[in-house]
């Protein structure tokens, strides 16, 4: 394996991986900080933890690396507007990000959006750089479970909704149950 691809290739593979969209926040000396983000995933269920994956040149990167928290908090498809608010790298834009939205907070202080679908409130117990990101490794403090609406999904460029009925997702288990495997 000598030939490696473009990271202009690599993104371009990336953007046919559909992700839900969060906005992770932190709060550090006073401040409130938060970003547009998908690269997210569970690690772990014993104990709850997740991972994020935030470039370095990240506004929110160096307040997560001192406050030691952070909070995922799960968009609902009416939350376009709120993701492209927080997903601008313009200052003007930046700064004015919390007034739109009612944010609250759980056990750490971070801050929780409360019309969020989920919100996983985080103390950050691992982080590990590589390349341009660091991955942050929180254990979930608290969680607040909220609007069950459509989710916020993004796929080759784009805002979309996506929900599913219960007797869809009782088709799809059924057609492909899922099986954990364990060693001892």
């Amino acid at each position: 394996m000598n030939k490696t691809i473009s990271s202009d290739e690599f993104k371009t593979g990336m953007r046919q991986l559909a992700g839900a969209v969060s906005i992770i926040t932190t709060a550090h000396e006073g401040g409130r900080h938060g970003m547009t983000a998908t690269a997210i995933n569970s690690m772990t269920a014993d104990p709850p933890t997740l991972i994020v994956c935030v470039n370095k040149s990240a506004s929110v990167h160096f307040p997560i690396t001192r406050s030691r928290r952070f909070c995922v908090n799960v968009l609902d498809e009416s939350d376009v507007a709120l993701a492209r608010q927080f997903s601008s790298s313009r200052e003007e834009v930046r700064a004015s990000r919390f007034q739109d939205g009612e944010w609250t907070k759980l056990v750490t202080g971070s801050p929780v959006l409360a019309t969020s679908r989920v919100s996983f409130d985080c103390a950050l117990i691992d982080s590990m750089e590589s390349g341009t990101h660091t991955a942050f490794i929180g254990v979930v403090q608290a969680i607040k479970v909220g609007n069950t609406g459509s989710a916020l999904i993004y796929l080759d460029g784009h805002f979309g909704g996506y929900s599913a009925s219960q007797s869809e997702l009782a088709q799809v288990v059924e057609q492909a149950p899922m099986r954990a495997e364990q060693t001892t």
